[in-house]
């Protein structure tokens, strides 16, 4: 019966995913929700620790005489076996172990070890259709994932191009221009205080986002040259083109060899021009326009009186064509053209597709390529913002997410935002957007020798990556922290607009500094050195701060009180710090700490509002930012109770990891006293939480309590839970609650059951506000005796979907 929920669900999603990548009225949107169920139906990829020798092989089995793939690896070939993989192939071809390790950095500061690719492998199940497949592929999957030789496994995701509905009609060069006196066009923006070249190509006047990122400024300087090999990861190109043939890439060694030979070596027949990866050929053709729209923007030959002018006029294009013709394809060949384009010699590579669906073996590519190339990619159309914000919740698209990965969103309301901009963010790995490019009505080539206007971020990144273009050739010799800072700061003091490159090249960012990571240290006196801000504690603040800006001299950090917070709170001891000079994407801890000390009566649960400042040698002005402190202000429990223990309602008390009632000890809590679990509270005896209606006991927290010991609970008001009384698969302890109120806050229950018990005995309680939605119901009953009467629920929600044993409802 799961199967069949599952599969169901399956083709549901597969259903709306496919109705809406037919969108007639704007740029093709993708629900973040269904991505993750989007996947080639019978395959898996897997990467194997390095270390593990992989020999790919075939066995008849002798009973059923099915031919099975096996990899020499002795328990995952009875896995193979088992889930019946017909067939194992290398997906990178000729990869090798790297001979070192060597350690990457983000130009944000994320640190990642360069990947090698030489262990990464496609399986295929046999006889898998898409209706039976997605059962057999995850379990095969899982039982990949838990194999010691195994480093991950996954699906083979779906991606695609993003891309729009056309706003203009197919046109040759004579109609564009006839089409741009009939339709409104943004004319390049002359002004004074900046050197422009306009180039002799017909259509430029209505190339409106040339001026609008100041390429045209660049120019002047350089327009670009063939060092630069841009290559495009798309639905191929339209490499006839004449707008487009003269900056073809070429590959030397297969033009000047033998045909039907492959000259170098590298499993490619006569790659002259790139590679087709959908029809394994070397004639990557566009058959959808998206490829050929999105070459022209970065790099059609400028001043040949031809149609447009791409951003770089001279950058070698390299086609590899990585979609079909609807605008789809999978990580597997995806990875595939990353790891042909960087073989190739690319210095960018455009990623005009995505998917809100994370690929470990997307990553290990693109961590391997940015050691060697410069990687942008489209944000995405669906108007969401990477960053939790507002209505927003926070949905982050691949590959433009990735730190290492310029993301590039568009200037139009279409286009996917980061909330918290391009230097702060939200999650552990760093993702962010950084670079925002015009991206609504963009006019540029497509097959047939004809231009066509089209909208959308897939418009948007190649703009981006004929600028990087250009940049690379004028400083071959700057590092990408660097270029991206000067990049992201060239869009103004706020970071809203439109990227300009005339800015980046020409002008020094300068610094900006942010705090990053703040180091909490209660080791001094008697401080309990849990890392915890106590009240009556000396604290010390450590601050680590980043550098997103140019260079800068001397950086100090400071601290003071909010402007309106009550100083009696605190006692600041030493307000400065020095953390020294920077260089652009530096991350730095102060040389000393800031020391306040926490008055000793100030309330628990007391946030403390501070304001940090930073500035450096010669800077006109400083960053400001906020810092809060929470303080605890409560006994912490801990150790084994052997005898007996008495809360009182003087002071909080709070539950830490390492405390037990023994089986011979009781802990008594008196009317009015509050208790903060935030560990499991393991109960092997008795606890005796006996209020009365006008003064309750409060306990509040998340964790569970445990045990097999005896709870009694009276006028107890529970409140913000989301624990368990009692865990599976014990059903241990007994509860008996009477007149309680349980308020889950409608967090949602993390464990199986609310209530996992031997023993129950509910009477004149309430629960409300409680969601199962992570969990299985409310009671859940191995053995023993259960009894509910004259309580009430209110407000609650049982995830019926999961309930495999509801005992008990109501």
């Amino acid at each position: 019966m799961k199967k069949m929920i599952l599969l169901i669900c399956l083709f549901l999603c597969f259903s709306i995913l496919f109705a809406q990548t037919d969108n007639s009225a704007g740029p093709i949107t993708l629900d973040a929700r269904l991505s993750q169920s989007d996947f080639v139906p019978n395959e898996v990829l897997v990467k194997f620790k390095d270390d593990v020798a992989v020999s790919v092989h075939y066995t008849t089995l002798p009973k059923t005489g099915m031919r099975t793939a096996a990899v020499g690896v002795a328990s995952v070939d009875q896995i193979l076996q088992q889930h019946n993989v017909s067939a194992a192939a290398k997906l990178f071809r000729n990869a090798e172990r790297l001979p070192f390790k060597k350690m990457l950095t983000a130009p944000n500061g994320k640190q990642f070890e360069q990947p090698s690719l030489h262990n990464i492998y496609k399986f295929s199940v046999a006889n898998a259709s898409a209706q039976a497949a997605p059962a057999d592929i995850f379990s095969l999957i899982n039982e990949l994932k838990n194999d010691p030789n195994v480093a991950y496994a996954e699906p083979n995701y779906m991606y695609s191009v993003v891309a729009d509905q056309p706003l203009s009609p197919p046109m040759t060069e004579a109609e564009a221009e006839e089409y741009a006196r009939t339709h409104s066009s943004s004319e390049p923006n002359k002004t004074n205080a900046i050197t422009v070249v306009t180039p002799n190509d017909p259509l430029y006047p209505q190339q409106y986002y040339i001026p609008a990122v100041h390429a045209d400024a660049v120019w002047d300087s350089t327009t670009g040259d063939t060092s630069q090999i841009i290559a495009f990861l798309d639905t191929g190109i339209d490499w006839h083109h004449p707008d487009l043939a003269d900056n073809i890439w070429t590959n030397a060694a297969e033009a000047d060899g033998v045909p039907g030979a492959d000259d170098d070596g590298d499993g490619f027949v006569d790659d002259v021009h790139g590679w087709d990866f959908i029809n394994n050929d070397n004639d990557p053709m566009d058959d959808n326009s998206h490829g050929t729209h999105v070459a022209g923007i970065a790099a059609a030959v400028g001043n040949n009186g031809i149609g447009i002018a791409g951003v770089d006029w001279h950058a070698k294009i390299m086609p590899i064509k990585v979609f079909q013709s609807s605008g789809r394809g999978d990580v597997a060949t995806i990875t595939q053209g990353i790891w042909y384009a960087v073989m190739k010699g690319a210095t960018v590579i455009n990623m005009s597709f995505g998917s809100y669906a994370r690929s470990l073996t997307m990553e290990a590519a693109l961590q391997y390529a940015y050691a060697n190339c410069v990687l942008v990619a489209a944000a995405g159309n669906d108007g969401a913002s990477m960053a939790p914000c507002g209505f927003y919740d926070g949905s982050i698209f691949f590959p433009a997410g990735l730190s290492y990965v310029l993301g590039v969103q568009a200037d139009a309301s279409f286009s996917n935002i980061d909330c918290d901009g391009p230097f702060v963010s939200v999650y552990p790995d760093l993702f962010n957007y950084e670079l925002k490019a015009p991206g609504a009505g963009i006019l540029s080539t497509i097959p047939n020798g004809n231009y066509r206007v089209y909208s959308g971020t897939s418009m948007a990144a190649p703009i981006v990556s004929g600028g990087v273009a250009l940049y690379n050739q004028l400083y071959p010799g700057r590092s990408q922290e660097d270029m991206w800072i000067r990049l992201i700061n060239s869009r103004g003091t706020d970071l809203s607009g439109n990227v300009d490159f005339a800015n980046a090249i020409i002008t020094n960012p300068p610094p900006r500094l942010y705090q990053v990571e703040q180091n909490i240290v209660d080791t001094l006196g008697s401080d309990n050195r849990d890392g915890v801000v106590d009240a009556g504690e000396t604290i010390e603040l450590w601050y680590k701060v980043r550098n997103v800006g140019g260079h800068c001299d001397s950086a100090y950090l400071a601290i003071r009180f909010g402007e309106f917070e009550d100083t009696t709170t605190a006692q600041i001891l030493t307000s400065k710090a020095y953390i020294g000079s920077m260089s652009p994407y530096a991350m730095r801890y102060s040389s000393t700490p800031l020391v306040i000390k926490i008055s000793p009566n100030v309330s628990h649960d007391r946030d403390i509002v501070f304001e940090g400042l930073l500035w450096y040698k010669g800077s006109s002005d400083t960053t400001k930012q906020r810092i809060v402190l929470n303080v605890t202000n409560a006994t912490k429990l801990f150790g084994i109770v052997d005898s007996s223990l008495t809360l009182t309602p003087d002071r909080n008390w709070i539950v830490q990891s390492s405390f037990r009632i023994a089986s011979s000890g009781t802990m008594n809590i008196k009317p009015g006293t509050r208790l903060i679990i935030d560990a499991d509270l393991n109960n092997r005896g008795i606890l005796n939480a006996i209020g009365t209606p006008d003064s309750e006991i409060v306990i509040t927290g998340g964790a569970n309590f445990t045990g097999g010991g005896s709870y009694n609970f009276k006028n107890v008001l529970f409140t913000e839970r989301n624990g368990s009384f009692g865990t599976e698969p014990q059903f241990e302890g007994t509860y008996n609650l009477d007149m309680c109120i349980i308020d889950g806050g409608m967090g949602p229950m993390n464990n199986y059951y609310l209530f996992n018990s031997n023993v129950l005995n509910i009477s004149d309680c309430i629960i409300k506000n409680v969601s199962t939605v992570n969990g299985f119901g409310f009671f859940g009953l191995m053995a023993g005796h259960y009894s509910v009467v004259r309580s009430n629920f209110e407000s609650c929600i049982i995830n019926t979907a999961l309930n495999r044993r509801i005992y008990m409802d109501s």
